[in-house]
């Protein structure tokens, strides 16, 4: 007796072609191929979100700027920001006029043209301390000519700016998240806690499952499982504290036969195909869990052995 879940999950889409690109990797340079070089006035090179030397820009809140070129018409901005006083004013971004393109108010986000605005992925016109990803963008056409970082109106802003990319499209939600997954595993590793619970697959009649799990892209991945005595999918912020409930459950690895500890996952890598074995005696759901990915695509199917 046994059922069959299948489920997949796209990490990272294709790339967005940009406008103007500025990684910011010593200098203030086009990256995109359209040659809008951007012009530095008094910001500094420092040290970037993933600890790296010379990869962004400081600006001091009196009168630095980043002039970029003439970018044209433009619907997104995509920017890595650190604002030194959040509880200060700060003139983000400017555009052709004075025009207030992107401006931080105690961290409060305002425009006079963009319409939404991304914190981290998240829909959001709240910044908080620390460095976030931030994106703006609208539904109708924002000519371009001039573009100034760090100044609006002669008023200036403080703070840390890296990766800044204009793009000619409305950026979507899906959008958004593959470029804050993708820019935020550039560099250095770093580690992503939690990036997506699977389906929550019903066991409560089978007492093993066997697990056939692929994987295809050009990344690498991490799967951890967890189970659950009840509906509600663990807490793992927290210690559980119900009784009825587990976290992380241990699986067998069939190719290895070794035991592998629910908590530390399996490691994947690109074009991988691994199967195991699930005890879910007791149990009435599971949950798989990706976490700790660069890029590519993962593929799960799962089935369900009963007692029969």
């Amino acid at each position: 007796m046994a059922r069959t879940y299948s489920e997949e999950v796209a990490l990272l889409t294709s790339a967005i072609p940009a406008l103007a690109a500025y990684d910011f990797d010593g200098d203030a340079l086009d990256i995109s191929g359209n040659s809008e070089d951007a012009t530095v006035t008094g910001a500094t090179l420092s040290t970037d979100r993933r600890g790296i030397a010379n990869r962004c820009y400081l600006l001091d809140g009196t009168n630095d700027k980043i002039a970029c070129g003439n970018i044209g018409t433009n619907l997104s901005v995509s920017m890595w920001i650190n604002v030194v006083d959040i509880t200060a004013t700060d003139q983000i971004l400017e555009g052709s006029a004075n025009a207030k393109y992107i401006l931080s108010t105690a961290g409060a986000l305002t425009s006079d043209e963009f319409t939404d605005f991304y914190v981290d992925w998240v829909a959001s016109t709240t910044l908080t301390a620390g460095r976030h990803h931030l994106v703006a963008t609208k539904t109708t056409w924002l000519a371009m000519s001039a573009a100034t970082i760090g100044l609006i109106d002669a008023s200036y802003g403080n703070f840390y700016v890296d990766d800044v990319y204009f793009f000619p499209v409305e950026l979507t939600a899906a959008q958004v998240l593959s470029i804050y997954n993708q820019q935020r595993i550039q560099g250095a590793p770093v580690t992503h806690t939690l990036v997506k619970f699977s389906t929550p697959y019903l066991v409560k009649d089978y007492m093993h499952e066997i697990l056939t799990l692929s994987s295809a892209g050009t990344g690498t991945f991490t799967i951890k499982f967890c189970g659950s005595m009840s509906d509600t999918a663990p807490n793992f912020a927290a210690a559980q504290s119900n009784t009825n409930r587990r976290d992380y459950v241990d699986i067998k690895d069939y190719q290895s036969w070794s035991s592998i500890d629910g908590d530390t996952g399996v490691a994947f890598t690109a074009d991988d195909v691994r199967i195991f074995e699930v005890n879910t005696n007791g149990l009435k759901r599971i949950w798989w869990i990706l976490t700790s990915y660069t890029a590519g695509t993962v593929s799960l199917r799962l089935q369900c052995f009963g007692n029969s």
